[in-house]
């Protein structure tokens, strides 16, 4: 397999994991109550855009965040967490946001270093905040349902 190969593969497993990943942020604003979302379901296909995506993240992740709370306060129940998914979907917006801007700036050995260090954080915490948002979905779709 040719370099031109693997760089195709990884472009079509970004492309699919950023698919799902929207997909997951549609269906928890698809499961919150229309009194107690902050945003339009639809939004979340904005993920899909290059670079767009580094802002949206933080508008997303905010407006998630408070759908959530408002479901929890309107049914009388005590939040899990406070700000639930904020932590893990702020830390991840700022290394994204970040690893963008970084793209710009000519790769010198420390900009080529610190990049790489927050891709690999921002990875991790997007994984943690899409199992975050995922089990939140089900935890609601439960609540809900009662």
């Amino acid at each position: 397999m040719g370099g031109g190969t693997i760089q195709l593969l990884f472009l079509l497993l970004h492309i699919i994991l950023k698919i799902s990943f929207a997909i997951t942020i549609f269906n928890i604003l698809k499961t919150i109550r229309r009194h107690d979302k902050t945003t339009n379901p639809n939004i979340a296909w904005l993920i899909l855009v290059p670079f767009i995506d580094s802002l949206w993240n933080f508008y997303i992740v905010n407006k998630i965040s408070k759908s959530i709370s408002q479901v929890y306060i309107d049914l009388g129940k005590e939040q899990p967490e406070f700000k639930p998914t904020f932590g893990f979907g702020i830390i991840m917006s700022i290394c994204i946001f970040l690893f963008t801007l970084l793209i710009i700036i000519p790769k010198v050995a420390p900009v080529a270093i610190f990049q790489s260090l927050l891709s690999l954080v921002g990875l991790l915490f997007w994984i943690l905040y899409w199992i975050k948002v995922s089990k939140y979905n089900k935890k609601l779709k439960r609540l809900l349902s009662q």
